[in-house]
C-alpha cells in the first residue's frame, strides 16, 4: 500500500487466500439471512425511530429489496440441495409477503410527509412502487404487478418534468428516473418505458454537450455537473451517467437520426477520454481533483470499471475490459477493502461486484480462466468482509441500510450463489 494510503488509512492490506477463511455457499446464505434480519430489527423492532425512506439508505433496501432477492435465492439453495443449518421455517411466501408490507408502509408514510424524490434509490415513492411491481410479478400475480408498473410509469412522465435541466445523475437526476425503467425492464422482460425514455436521453444529452461546450478546457465531448462540479464517479458523475445510458441502445440509435453527431460516438470519445484522468490507475472523483484517494463505487475506481465492462460488452471491444482489469488488479484489489464499512455505496460489497462484472463479462466470452480469477476476488473480499463484520457493522451513518450499510454484504452473498446473474443492487442490469 502506498504511503499516501498508510497516512490517511482508507483501507486494510489485502490478505494472502490462507489469511482468510473460505465460506461455502450454504455458510453464505446463512450469512445474509443473519445480516438481513439485523437489518430488519434495526428498521421495524420496537421502538424504532426510523420512518420509512429510501432503497439507498432508508427501510426499502433491506425491508423490501433484499427480502425479494432471498426469497429468489432460497430456490437456489433447495435446488442445489446446499448444506445450511439456519432457520428451517424460512419461506418464500412470508419474505414476499413481509416485502410487500414494507412497501407498503413507505408508501403510506410519504402520502402524509412530502413528495420524494423521481428516481429509483432516492425515491420513496418510486422505489416502493417498483418494489411492489417485482414483488407482485414474484409472487404469480400478474395483473397486480402490471397495475403497479402503470402507476408508477405515470407518475414518472409527472415527475421527471420537476426535475433541473443540469440534474442527471444517478441518484437524484435523469439517469436514476432511467434507473427505475431499466429496474422495471429487469423484472418484467419488456419493453417498458419506450415512450418515456426518449424525452429523458435527449434531455440528457442535451444538458452533456451544453456543459462539454462551456467547459471545453476539460476536453470530454459529454459533461454534466453536479453541485457545481464537474463529477466523475457513478453516483452523482459522468461514470453513472453514461453507464446508465449504454442500456439504451436502440433509444440513443433512434435518436442519432435526428442529431446532427452521432450519438454513440459522443459517448465513446467519453469514455475514451476519462482514461486522462486515471494517471495513478484509480479515477479521481471529478475532474479538476487534484488527487483519487477514494476507491469506492460511488467515486473511483469500483464504478469506473463496472462502466468499461459495461462499454467491452456494447461496442464489443476487448481493451475496454483490459483497462477494467488493469484497474481492479491495480487499484481494487491492492486498495478496495476500505474500512468505512461492508456497504455498496463506499464499502467493501460494492467494491467486490466490480469484480464480478469481469467475471461475467470474462464468462460471455468463454475465458474461464480469467472469468475463476474474478470470482475468487469477489469471494476474497466477501470474506474479508465476513470476518471483519463487527468490527465494520457500526461505522457508515446508515448502518444496516443496502447501500451504505450490512445490507449491501447480505446482497453480495446472496448473488455469489448465482454469480452469473449477479448485479450490482437496483444499478446495474
Amino acid at each position: 500500500m502506498s504511503s499516501v494510503y498508510r497516512k490517511y488509512e482508507r483501507c486494510f492490506a489485502t490478505p494472502s487466500s490462507r489469511e482468510v477463511r473460505n465460506y461455502s455457499n450454504g455458510e453464505y446464505f446463512q450469512a445474509a439471512y443473519s445480516i438481513s434480519q439485523k437489518c430488519w430489527t434495526h428498521y421495524e423492532g420496537a421502538g424504532n425511530n426510523e420512518t420509512p425512506g429510501t432503497i439507498y439508505t432508508g427501510n426499502l433496501g433491506p425491508c423490501a429489496f433484499l427480502r425479494l432477492q432471498l426469497a429468489r435465492h432460497l430456490k437456489i439453495i433447495k435446488k442445489n440441495k446446499y448444506t445450511y443449518f439456519g432457520d428451517a421455517t424460512i419461506k418464500n411466501d412470508n419474505l414476499l409477503a413481509d416485502a410487500l408490507q414494507a412497501a407498503d408502509n413507505t408508501l403510506t408514510e410519504v402520502s402524509v410527509r412530502c413528495r420524494s424524490r423521481s428516481t429509483l434509490l432516492q425515491g420513496s415513492t418510486i422505489g416502493a412502487r417498483a418494489l411492489k411491481a417485482a414483488i407482485y410479478r414474484e409472487k404469480g400475480q400478474h395483473f397486480e404487478a402490471k397495475n403497479e408498473e402503470i402507476k408508477l410509469m405515470s407518475l414518472l412522465s409527472h415527475s421527471v418534468k420537476a426535475i433541473s435541466s443540469e440534474e442527471c445523475d444517478v441518484l437524484y437526476g435523469r439517469a436514476g428516473v432511467l434507473q427505475v425503467i431499466l429496474f422495471l425492464r429487469q423484472n418484467f422482460n419488456s419493453t417498458v418505458g419506450r415512450d418515456t425514455a426518449p424525452s429523458i436521453i435527449r434531455s440528457m444529452f442535451k444538458e452533456g454537450v451544453s456543459a462539454a461546450n462551456e467547459h471545453a478546457d476539460i476536453g470530454l465531448p459529454l459533461i454534466w455537473t453536479w453541485n457545481n462540479k464537474i463529477y466523475l464517479g457513478a453516483a452523482h458523475g459522468v461514470v453513472g451517467i453514461i453507464f446508465t445510458l449504454l442500456h439504451f441502445i436502440p433509444e440513443i440509435n433512434e435518436l442519432t437520426k435526428s442529431c446532427t453527431q452521432d450519438l454513440m460516438i459522443l459517448l465513446r470519445e467519453t469514455i475514451d477520454g476519462l482514461e486522462k484522468f486515471c494517471t495513478s490507475g484509480n479515477l479521481q472523483s471529478h475532474a479538476r481533483a487534484d488527487n483519487d484517494e477514494l476507491v469506492h463505487w460511488c467515486t473511483g475506481a469500483p464504478g469506473y470499471v463496472l462502466l468499461l465492462a459495461k462499454a467491452s460488452q456494447v461496442f464489443d471491444e476487448i481493451s475496454y475490459l483490459e483497462r477494467a482489469e488493469k484497474a481492479a488488479r491495480k487499484v481494487i484489489f491492492s486498495r478496495g477493502l476500505v474500512r468505512k464499512g461492508v456497504g455498496l455505496c463506499h464499502g467493501i460489497s460494492g467494491n467486490a461486484y466490480a469484480f464480478l462484472a469481469l467475471y461475467r463479462e470474462r464468462k460471455r466470452r468463454n475465458d474461464n480462466a480469467l472469468s475463476d480469477k474474478w470470482l475468487k476476488s469477489a469471494k476474497h473480499f466477501a470474506n474479508f468482509a465476513i470476518g471483519k463484520f463487527h468490527q465494520l457493522e457500526n461505522i457508515p451513518d446508515h448502518s444496516y441500510s443496502l447501500y451504505e450499510g450490512s445490507g449491501g454484504l447480505a446482497s453480495l452473498l446472496l448473488d455469489l450463489l448465482d454469480p452469473e446473474n449477479s448485479r450490482f443492487p437496483c444499478y446495474e442490469y
